[in-house]
């Protein structure tokens, strides 16, 4: 029984093997804004529109007058997972050999993403060499997924719910045309912040229960953080008519903190529940802790004139993001207790190591004017390596190379520009073997301990490894992103 409270009392240990992420490739995928979309995120040099906020805040001194910009992004987000078939070596006590279980694929669930806003003012307030801006947006990303429970990824997640919202402040100054600088505040809120998956609560040693055990338990971790403070730095330098350069970089090692709570429930019927406790009185509150990235954006563009007016532009962007700062996820229980049959166990504190990576993305695009100030179309591309090691590769979002096209355009009514654009984003499929993952089923119950290699606590057919390898399998991933925007130029 004692280690049947160890297996629950270390729910929050698999809830954070879920792979905590705000959206798929990193928590961010993509850019916001019609024009830099349409560009394939190729964007930094230019960035001449209330997107700067994010991309380059130097930018915005390109607008020079007044301009209200809201937008919406609009996806279909389809990711699959096919697990590897596998011997149940846990069902040996009730048949003398294993059952060699196959598993369909799995879908997303909810793959449409329909509200994805930005909104945004820019003005110079009538000053020549000042800009400001202030506004409101959701990150690019995939914001909610849902998975089949009882399907082949159960023990790695069955859903994920996370909304971001960013509030900035920006200021840009230039000198002349020659070179500007920028900078935003941006304040990030999280309302809500929820992941779920499967755990294997069983108590005994030696079984491994591959594919399901009675004792499964659905955990799950909800919560918020409604401030985290974050800054963008920006620049751009033009040394001759035809040619510019864009540099910014989010600057601070900040971090989310969300308030959370944290449920359990056995996934199979049951006359037997959980209970949470702090001392003698029922909580449930815990804190989870997600480092951000930094990132740096280099830009150079080369702008095709006809007098004073811009005929073309090509432009080709580095993006650099430090995805290694997500080195592991911090769950503290606030010295809550776990209680099963009236069995107490501590949760404590819970870190779990993620073993991501830097990533780099190069972006090429542009515009070209077919009819000045009337329509401009335009297109672009783009390359962005893993986030993480395919022994790693995790169902909540895709880790692989990305790769995508995007085109775009936009329609001037005097002072109104309707701008589009669409995008395709896949990842290159994922294979995984088994002998090559590296996320294990949550099975905390078991008391086969480091280096796993008891004959008599741990399975002779897992031995050397904590429990049954789940993550082995094919991963397919894409969306379908269109974005519609409206700017008004006073």
């Amino acid at each position: 029984m004692k280690q049947r409270l160890l297996g629950i009392s270390a729910l929050a240990t698999g809830v954070l093997c879920a792979n905590v992420a705000l959206a798929d490739g990193g928590y961010y995928s993509g850019v916001k804004g019609a024009v830099a979309s349409g560009r394939g995120g190729a964007f930094v040099a230019r960035a001449d529109d209330v997107s700067a906020v994010e991309l380059n805040p130097a930018g915005l001194t390109h607008i020079g007058t007044t301009i209200i910009q809201i937008g919406n992004r609009f996806s279909y987000n389809q990711h699959s997972y096919t697990r590897n078939p596998t011997l149940d070596w846990g069902q040996t006590d009730t048949q003398p050999t294993p059952p060699y279980v196959q598993f369909p694929t799995v879908r997303n669930q909810t793959p449409w993403q329909v509200l994805d806003p930005f909104i945004g003012i820019a003005s110079n307030f009538g000053l020549k060499d000042w800009a400001f801006a202030a506004a409101i947006y959701s990150p690019a990303g995939t914001a909610r997924e849902v998975y089949p429970t009882d399907g082949g990824q159960r023990y790695m997640m069955v859903r994920r719910n996370a909304q971001m919202i960013n509030y900035t402040l920006s200021a840009a100054w230039k000198h002349n045309d020659v070179f500007g600088v920028g900078a935003t505040v941006k304040w990030i809120a999280v309302p809500s912040l929820e992941y779920a998956l499967i755990i294997d609560g069983s108590p005994f040693s030696s079984p491994a229960n591959a594919v399901r055990s009675d004792v499964d338990v659905h955990a799950s971790v909800k919560g918020s953080d409604l401030f985290t403070l974050n800054a963008i730095l920006g620049a751009w330098l033009r040394p001759t008519p035809n040619l510019e350069i864009g540099l910014s970089g989010q600057i601070l090692p900040s971090e989310i903190h969300t308030k959370s709570t944290l449920s359990a429930s056995l996934a199979h019927p049951s006359n037997y529940s959980i209970t949470l406790m702090r001392g003698t009185v029922p909580a449930n509150d815990v804190s989870l802790t997600l480092p951000l990235p930094m990132s740096a954006r280099l830009g150079a563009r080369y702008r095709h004139l006809d007098g004073d007016r811009e005929v073309f532009d090509v432009e080709l962007d580095g993006v650099y993001e430090t995805w290694s700062r997500v080195d592991h996820f911090r769950l503290d229980s606030n010295n809550l207790t776990a209680y099963y049959r009236m069995q107490p166990v501590p949760i404590g504190v819970i870190d779990i190591e993620k073993n991501w990576s830097n990533t780099l993305g190069i972006h090429l695009g542009g515009d070209f004017a077919v009819v000045p100030q009337r329509l401009t179309v335009r297109g672009g591309a783009y390359y962005e390596t893993p986030v993480s090691d395919p022994a790693y590769q995790n169902i909540d979002f895709p880790q692989g190379p990305q790769f995508g096209g995007a085109l775009g355009a936009s329609i001037y009514f005097g002072k109104l520009q309707i701008s589009v654009a669409g995008e395709y984003r896949a990842q290159s499929q994922v294979y995984v073997a088994d002998s090559d993952s590296r996320v294990y089923q949550q099975a905390p119950g078991s008391s086969c301990k480091a280096p796993y290699t008891s004959t008599v606590d741990c399975n002779s057919h897992y031995l050397g490894i904590p429990a049954p390898p789940v993550n082995g399998g094919t991963y397919n991933a894409y969306s379908v992103i269109g974005t519609l925007e409206a700017a008004y130029r006073f």
